[in-house]
């Protein structure tokens, strides 16, 4: 499995590209523009959000930091497992950037990116 899995995600950013920040037909408005970082992280089986950073980088796909909606809004929380920085969140625009694989140069193939080893279970 684990050699699949650059390939898996290539097709999933592709595909997520093309769905995620459709527009509505009578207003011409985006719709399921941003999607958490922190979700994709799961989606996707990443080790953390910096591989998940890194392969939207990879693919050019806009991350930007944003404030976190209804940060210290939960009632009973527990603060040992809430983020550190609770004030800003982490968001992938979909409609900000196209996919792209990125081509080497020199060869004139398309750049691999490689998947971290897999330590988290899935």
């Amino acid at each position: 499995m684990f050699k699949h899995v650059d390939q898996m995600r290539k097709i999933a950013f592709r595909i997520m590209a093309k769905t995620f920040g459709a527009r509505r037909k009578d207003t011409g408005e985006n719709f399921y523009d941003q999607y958490p970082l922190r979700d994709l992280v799961h989606l996707l089986c990443f080790e953390d959000a910096d591989e998940a950073r890194e392969a939207c980088c990879h693919y050019n796909i806009t991350v930007r930091e944003v404030p976190s909606a209804g940060s210290g809004s939960g009632s009973g929380s527990d603060p040992s497992t809430a983020p550190s920085d609770s004030s800003t969140e982490e968001i992938i625009f979909w409609r900000h950037a196209d996919f792209k694989e990125p081509i080497d140069p020199a060869k004139g193939t398309v750049k691999i990116l490689r998947p971290r080893k897999m330590i988290r279970t899935i």
